[in-house]
């Protein structure tokens, strides 16, 4: 029993102009009746219907003809073998990434609340690569191919600020602006250490949330309430401060608003043995 391209078009909801690049594809072969109309053997239904799913899965409209097509059940077996390997990897890359997403969503939308609100937490570990020492750029071939490596980890790779503890001791502006990415993500995007890649385990630190407008760093008095805090708690600073930036927002040039979320690990301060 045979069809015309319409009513095969209603039966499997594609466009007759879809099945026609089916056609060229040598998916399906139509016979043109004595009128010059296409139509379809009633098997054609199930080859569309598997081509579709095919393309479901991921595969091109070539690599669909390809299965459809294949001279034994092993060759169209090796080839969704291939697709589901493919599948799986980009599903785990999918549920990273919505982790990620998550996890940025959580921070944004108790931003503002917590705008220098001053917590002891675990901070993630991270690696950073800098670009930037204060206003001048950092120079190398071997710098900047790294650098453009970790951007192309977007979106797992975030704007970074570190600042050296000795700085913000003595409250003089220093810092540095590179890329950052949290240690469970540099493992998935095989990041390897050398000598321009920073590893900031995870430990204890003084944690906030610093909003900052129309700087295109956070100024350094702005950290000064973390040591504080932590001398307060009987905690003693132990590395440089970092950052991981949350959200820019444009209110008008230039007055953007930048906020960041803000770590100094910290360790308890050590008591000393009195000898009587």
């Amino acid at each position: 029993m045979r069809y015309p391209i319409g009513r095969i078009s209603k039966l499997l909801g594609l466009s007759t102009e879809t099945i026609r690049t089916y056609e060229r594809k040598g998916i399906v072969h139509p016979q043109k009746n004595e009128n010059g109309y296409r139509t379809f053997h009633v098997l054609d239904i199930g080859t569309l219907l598997r081509c579709r799913s095919y393309s479901c899965f991921g595969l091109s409209l070539s690599e669909a003809a390809d299965a459809i097509n294949c001279n034994s059940v092993a060759e169209t077996h090796a080839l969704l073998v291939k697709q589901e390997k493919w599948l799986k990897k980009q599903t785990d890359y999918n549920l990273r990434m919505l982790n990620r997403l998550n996890d940025l969503n959580e921070v944004m939308s108790t931003c503002e609340r917590e705008i220098n609100r001053l917590s002891v937490v675990q901070h993630p570990g991270m690696f950073r690569v800098d670009y930037r020492h204060n206003d001048e750029l950092l120079s190398g071939d071997a710098r900047e191919d790294l650098l453009a490596l970790w951007a192309s980890f977007a979106p797992f790779s975030f704007v970074s600020l570190k600042f050296p503890l000795e700085s913000i001791q003595r409250a003089e502006q220093d810092y540095f602006c590179g890329y950052g990415i949290l240690e469970e993500d540099a493992r998935y995007c095989g990041v390897c250490m050398d000598e321009l890649v920073e590893c900031f385990p995870a430990s204890p630190a003084v944690h906030t949330i610093l909003k900052v407008v129309g700087e295109d760093s956070v100024p350094i008095h702005m950290l000064t309430p973390l040591l504080d805090f932590a001398r307060e708690n009987r905690l003693v600073p132990t590395a440089d401060a970092f950052t991981r930036m949350v959200v820019t927002i444009k209110r008008k040039e230039p007055d953007y608003e930048r906020f960041y979320e803000v770590w100094l690990p910290v360790r308890p301060m050590r008591l000393s043995l009195i000898h009587i």
